[in-house]
């Protein structure tokens, strides 16, 4: 006999701690489709319009939504319930004029509304840089997203590795660079601190670049530290993006 095919649900003790479910009650939930994101760093679908904003009750609910092309991940119709929706992910509902970003927060994912300017740009990290064959250079980004440039293009740029681009929905076009650099603002979006924003204030080298310690002011005026590899450059003194407070993103984990 051949192989069954992979799951496409996860027992809810198991599934990662960040996703906002209950862990008793229920066996399952959804499992995100393969994507872009890896299963550890993004949300299906479901679970965002249905735990995080409550706008759906059910996955039965959410497909007949689907079908009528409601929602837009990215400016791309969404494909299905178990679509994975990851960090700094665009998610549309164009008819109720509805927009939000996704972000970490400290212990799971926040949707911060946005208003129609802010849905129509990405932040997205700048990982690597591949050279292809016909003398072009592939920006590798978060997301899953890869450009193609020219080499002229790509040295236009000017940006590093772990640099933000500032993007079109679709990841299509880059619009702008942001510096991952001292004084630049930055989220937070892995480790114990995931989801503090502030001014990076030093950066102590590493033998590897991403594994340097980093030092954040917030707006608190607390410093924190964490490694290069787990911020995110959102703006180059000041955030280009909506955030959130504090306590909004309590009042969100307890209605969760």
């Amino acid at each position: 006999m051949g192989n069954r095919g992979g799951t496409r649900a996860v027992k809810r003790y198991a599934a990662p701690s960040e996703w906002p479910v209950l862990r008793k009650g229920y066996k399952w939930t959804v499992k995100p489709a393969p994507g872009p994101h890896a299963e550890s760093d993004c949300l299906p679908l479901l679970l965002v319009l249905r735990d995080l904003l409550k706008l759906v009750q059910n996955a039965h609910e959410l497909e007949a939504v689907i079908h009528e092309g409601k929602v837009a991940v990215n400016g791309r119709p969404a494909t299905g319930p178990d679509q994975g929706v990851g960090v700094m992910d665009i998610l549309s509902l164009p008819q109720n004029e509805m927009y939000y970003r996704i972000l970490p927060s400290s212990h799971s994912y926040f949707a911060q509304p946005i208003n129609w300017r802010e849905e129509n740009f990405r932040l997205l990290r700048l990982e690597d840089r591949t050279s292809v064959a016909g003398g072009k250079m592939q920006f590798n980004l978060s997301g899953g997203v890869n450009i193609l440039l020219s080499d002229e293009e790509a040295a236009s740029v000017k940006a590093a590795t772990l640099d933000t681009l500032l993007t079109d929905e679709k990841g299509l076009k880059i619009k702008d660079h942001i510096q991952l650099a001292q004084d630049s603002y930055v989220l937070v979006v892995k480790g114990r601190n995931r989801g503090e924003h502030g001014k990076l204030a030093a950066v102590v080298p590493s033998f590897k670049r991403r594994d340097s310690l980093v030092r954040i002011k917030t707006n608190d005026g607390e410093t924190i530290e964490t490694v290069l590899n787990y911020v995110y450059a959102i703006g180059k003194s000041s955030p280009n993006i909506a955030l959130p407070n504090k306590s909004e993103v309590i009042q969100t984990a307890k209605s969760g």
